[in-house]
């Protein structure tokens, strides 16, 4: 069978694997019935769906979400012989015109990790060419200047190392967030077609905005925390602004936790953001302990967990977690 197995933090990696996969495969004539996806299925599920036969042999792509088959509280486990079954269907030759995808997408900033061990990874691990682990990228990373320079290429957009280097500094390491700052920067420089620092400083606001919510996140002020979150949902996704909280959430960890340690120009050279912004940060954190910081990182995880299994809708549980804090 025609099966792929994508794991890791990176969810932008991750989707733009998936979207290879459906790139002149599935026709777009039947865009409504070729594509599906499938939530952490139990055996008999995930068999029924393997061995379905599509509609008139159009070709189809599958996307099985298995989060649940390596983490949580209620991970779904698979009997010894449901695990055989399964490796014989996915070895099988059945169904050219279908590929599966099985993907466990992990929460950034966590301390999961895919259980290598467990027999259900061998399984869906046992195409080594059409298994692919994607992880976040680190602040100091060399090569993460290249990968913000190939995202601006697929949106046939050119930047230079300079500017790939200053968005990063700007913005942060997720690519969701770098790829979402890109388009901004397209439709905001244009006509021109070159983008200068000062581009990133006038346009790509969206660190300086998520600031504003922590500032009355710290303050515990309920009132104005719901009034700064439903302004950035005018302009950002949630799952956009749960991730850039949950990266300045653990670079204020590391900073409260180093702070009577390390200079503020040693600690934001260990961090990867301006020394500025160490001392910015070290201000607003003067009433909040770090088992506080500690106890926020951990909700923003969970919650993220949460929306990505679709227990909770997205604006709702942003609103929950930070109203809760």
């Amino acid at each position: 069978m025609n099966t792929y197995f994508l794991y890791g933090k990176e969810d932008y990696d991750i989707n733009k694997k998936i979207e290879d996969l459906k790139k002149n495969f599935l026709d777009p004539q039947f865009s409504s019935i070729n594509f599906k996806t499938i939530n952490n299925p139990n055996y008999n599920t995930l068999e029924a769906t393997l061995l379905s036969q599509g509609l008139m042999n159009i070709n189809t792509v599958i996307v099985i979400n298995c989060e649940k088959y390596f983490f949580d509280k209620d991970k779904i486990d698979f009997s010894d012989t449901e695990l055989k079954s399964l490796e014989k269907i996915l070895k099988s030759n059945l169904f050219s015109n279908k590929r599966v995808i099985f993907v466990a997408k992990i929460p950034r900033d966590s301390q999961k990790k895919i259980d290598t061990r467990r027999k259900i990874f061998k399984v869906l691990a046992s195409n080594k060419e059409k298994s692919f682990e994607f992880d976040e990228y680190k602040p100091y990373d060399k090569n993460l200047p290249l990968r913000v320079i190939e995202i601006g290429k697929s949106f046939d957009f050119k930047i230079s190392a300079q500017i790939a280097e200053a968005l990063i500094k700007h913005s942060g390491v997720n690519l969701n967030v770098i790829a979402n700052q890109l388009e901004k920067l397209i439709l905001s420089i244009y006509p021109r077609k070159i983008v200068e620092i000062n581009d990133i400083k006038k346009y790509c606001t969206h660190c300086d905005d998520i600031f504003a919510l922590i500032d009355k996140l710290f303050e515990k002020n309920k009132d104005d925390i719901l009034i700064e979150l439903k302004s950035l949902l005018f302009k950002r996704h949630p799952l956009e602004i749960l991730s850039v909280l949950q990266s300045t959430i653990s670079n204020f960890l590391f900073i409260k936790n180093y702070q009577n340690k390390l200079s503020n120009f040693e600690i934001s050279k260990q961090i990867g953001i301006h020394e500025y912004r160490v001392k910015l940060a070290i201000d607003k954190m003067k009433n909040i302990s770090f088992s506080e910081l500690t106890n926020l990182k951990l909700a923003l995880i969970k919650t993220e967990e949460s929306i990505k299994e679709g227990k909770l809708n997205e604006k709702l549980a942003l609103e929950i977690v930070l109203l809760n804090f």
